[in-house]
């Protein structure tokens, strides 16, 4: 299965991968002078922004609003519009900038490696880094237990893709039940079928929303936040 493959798959993510076609969205979005959304999971802060611009230094922003202390390598998801569809991307803090009044402090975020768009209704699912030691167990209503290696995560769903021989043909609204392991951090889910495509199943985690807020286990959290930095730490070799 290939991430073209995937990215083609009816009514699921796609995206920009090329660093020169992502560089020159940026950069349309810093003419414009475009808001975005800026999210630091591991401080618990959101932050209102504007493109700036894009450097050799990476993407400037400028703050309109901030609470908390920010600090270089926080990791971030940063969500906008670009060209009428909602688009996100994983990267983290490489500067800090402080200009006297009018002018708006500001941050510098890495360049991104993939700008990922999504339907506006969904979470941003952070994609799981090959050889991350992510363990997904698939439990079955007939008692079996499968193993599928995961593309994808978020609060509130994933991607898993079986290999051909153990697809299990689990129909669209079918369920099961998930094991996930990282770094020592377990945790159960139950899951629902929202969509196939050949031996890649796309699946919602019901127990994770109360109405519109959405409530995940700690220990989703805790994969989810290791997921980010080992993403991180991918883009930087």
């Amino acid at each position: 299965m290939t991430a073209d493959a995937w990215d083609q798959g009816p009514g699921l993510t796609s995206g920009l991968h090329d660093q020169m076609e992502i560089t020159a969205r940026l950069r349309e979005c810093c003419f414009s002078c475009a808001p975005a959304l800026v999210v630091l999971p591991d401080l618990d802060i959101v932050l209102q922004v504007r493109f700036a611009d894009v450097s050799h230094e990476g993407l400037d922003v400028d703050l309109f609003s901030a609470t908390g202390t920010i600090h270089v390598g926080a990791v971030c998801c940063v969500s906008f519009l670009d060209r009428g569809r909602s688009c996100v991307f994983i990267t983290q803090v490489v500067g800090l900038r402080s200009t006297p009044p009018p002018d708006s402090p500001g941050l510098v975020l890495m360049l991104p490696q993939l700008l990922a768009w999504t339907e506006a209704r969904q979470s941003f699912r952070v994609p799981v880094v090959p050889g991350v030691g992510l363990v997904v167990h698939v439990g079955l209503d007939d008692s079996r237990s499968l193993v599928a290696d995961p593309l994808d995560l978020s609060f509130t769903g994933a991607a898993l893709e079986f290999a051909r021989n153990d697809d299990p043909g689990l129909p669209c609204a079918g369920h099961c039940s998930l094991e996930l392991s990282l770094g020592g951090v377990r945790v159960k889910l139950e899951a629902i079928v929202e969509r196939r495509f050949e031996h890649v199943y796309g699946l919602s985690f019901p127990g994770t929303r109360q109405g519109d807020v959405i409530r995940p286990p700690d220990g989703l959290r805790s994969i989810i936040r290791l997921l980010e930095r080992r993403w991180i730490e991918q883009m930087k070799r």
